[in-house]
């Protein structure tokens, strides 16, 4: 399932003026970085928080980190008894503080909840305040089309001053990271997604992940203010069969719930954009599959990636520095994660790869055993190895008199050592190779931008080359005997047997062997 996630400002991007394209802040990163002994776990310097901090379009993000608390405010249109029937009401709140905040035995699945305490090691623990029902006095069509948007926002406004305004909870209770800004509003809204409807044309009845930028409304540490928030149909937690009319009184259904009680797949996605995840699928209509489709950035399924959770603060890398033997466990147990790079720089906003043993366990298990919706991949269910080719690297960019001025790559979202009176950062490239999300670099920099990737999966299969459209399968995967180096597979990389920053990379390595529990790779540094 492709999920719309709305960035409001992309109009922005397109109108920047810019000059100066050279990459000198490239590779620029505080000095105090741990040195890597190549056997001991290290944590990457910033995480998606220090980028969010000091980003170009004034979004936020949900804290990565700690027992916290989210908003769920459920919307009821002035029709929507025609798909949620007045009886059935108090059914659906059930299930969303189920989904949200219950237990794996009780969805068959995984919560939001449940999902992201385990994904995070228990780092990130988040609760959903169900709230009652918002009456809305308008018929859902009033906002569901791409031309209603304005609709849309003034609707989620009200309904979150009215509950502020009718409930004891404060605002402030919402803004974990005390930043002034609501860390994430979730509106599940009484109406079935476009596709259950039929009707293309009304867009908005989709799930995604959006920003109100409302510089009328800026950061309040007093009274926070809304601005990132979650929208999405009740339906995604049902099947259209028997537990949608079960648990309604209609049939419309846009989850699955063929092997689980209720489905937070959606729920769960959307949770990771407003933790600062970028989408991993191509929006373009070459469809591309860069990051392989099993992760739950990209397709909705399975775990998340290893770059995803390094860049949250949930994980350490081993960082080898010279030729080394290693007993990798299994990510979805222990999250080890080999990055191998020539040039550390200790930041996570960097290019480099990844290598992790992919099992078909923990948080891959339920969609590597069913197919999600019929039709969606399944995780291969035999262990290998999986490896991750990620530029993480940042534009740079400041504003003067009005105009928005690039001044290059960094690995730093940090001013300290730009030297820039206000620099704010983001992306330098996305995983989409046209359409609204391509490279905010397109047509600046030089070279084939487009198809640089964050996150980019390196198949174990010489033919693929870096603009792929197929699935994640075993053959993907290394296993034993089975070597790595650039040469073998510079087809998946855009510049051959050189990295997109202009270095040769320098490691190969070979799996000895693959269980369920451990891989053991040596990897070498060629001089």
């Amino acid at each position: 399932m492709k999920i719309k996630k709305l960035l409001p400002l992309s109009i922005l991007i397109a109108s920047l003026s810019v000059t100066g394209c050279a990459n000198f802040f490239n590779n620029i990163v505080s000095p105090n970085v741990p040195t890597p002994t190549g056997t001991e776990p290290l944590t990457l310097q910033y995480t998606i928080e220090d980028l969010f901090d000091r980003n170009l379009y004034g979004i936020d993000c949900f804290p990565s980190v700690g027992d916290t608390k989210t908003l769920l405010i459920p919307v009821y249109f002035d029709d929507s008894d025609k798909w949620i029937g007045a009886n059935y009401k108090d059914n659906v709140i059930e299930d969303l503080n189920t989904v949200f905040n219950g237990t794996s035995q009780e969805t068959g699945y995984e919560s939001v909840k449940s999902y992201y305490t385990k994904m995070s090691n228990g780092k990130l623990n988040v609760t959903a305040t169900i709230s009652d029902w918002y009456h809305d006095s308008n018929s859902a069509y009033y906002y569901g089309k791409e031309s209603d948007f304005s609709n849309l926002t003034s609707l989620i406004k009200k309904a979150t001053d009215w509950y502020f305004n009718t409930h004891e909870d404060s605002r402030k209770d919402y803004d974990y990271d005390n930043n002034g800004v609501l860390d994430g509003v979730i509106f599940i809204y009484a109406a079935p997604d476009y596709e259950q409807l039929g009707i293309s044309s009304y867009s908005n009845f989709w799930a995604f992940t959006s920003w109100l930028q409302d510089t009328n409304n800026p950061a309040n540490i007093t009274k926070p203010v809304l601005n990132q928030y979650i929208w999405a149909s009740y339906d995604f937690m049902y099947s259209m069969d028997k537990d949608a009319k079960a648990r309604t009184g209609s049939t419309y259904g846009g989850g699955d719930t063929s092997h689980c009680k209720l489905d937070a797949h959606t729920y769960i996605h959307e949770f990771g954009h407003i933790l600062g995840l970028e989408d991993l699928y191509d929006y373009g209509s070459k469809s591309y599959t860069p990051a392989g489709v099993f992760s739950m950035q990209d397709y909705n399924v399975g775990s998340h990636d290893p770059f995803s959770t390094i860049a949250l603060g949930w994980t350490e890398v081993i960082v080898p520095t010279e030729t080394v033997t290693v007993e990798l466990k299994s990510f979805q147990d222990s999250h080890q994660v080999i990055l191998l790079t020539n040039n550390y720089t200790g930041s996570v906003f960097d290019e480099y790869l990844l290598v992790e043993l992919y099992t078909p366990t923990g948080l891959n298990a339920f969609d590597s055993t069913y197919s999600y919706r019929n039709k969606f991949p399944t995780g291969s269910a035999l262990p290998g190895v999986r490896v991750w080719h990620i530029d993480a690297r940042l534009a740079t960019l400041s504003f003067t008199g009005g105009k928005t001025y690039y001044h290059g790559i960094t690995t730093s979202p940090t001013s300290r050592q730009t030297g820039l009176n206000n620099p704010l950062y983001t992306w330098a490239w996305s995983n989409s190779y046209e359409g609204d999300m391509v490279s905010i670099l397109d047509g600046i920099e030089e070279g084939n931008v487009r198809d640089y990737n964050i996150v980019q999966l390196i198949r174990d299969e010489k033919r693929s080359t870096y603009r792929p459209r197929d699935y994640l399968t075993f053959a993907n995967l290394f296993t034993a005997t089975e070597t790595f180096n650039i040469e073998t597979f510079k087809n998946q990389f855009v510049n051959g047997t050189m990295l997109n920053n202009g270095t040769e990379f320098k490691w190969t390595f070979k799996v000895n062997s693959v269980s369920l529990e451990k891989a053991n790779i040596t990897f070498t540094l060629e001089k």
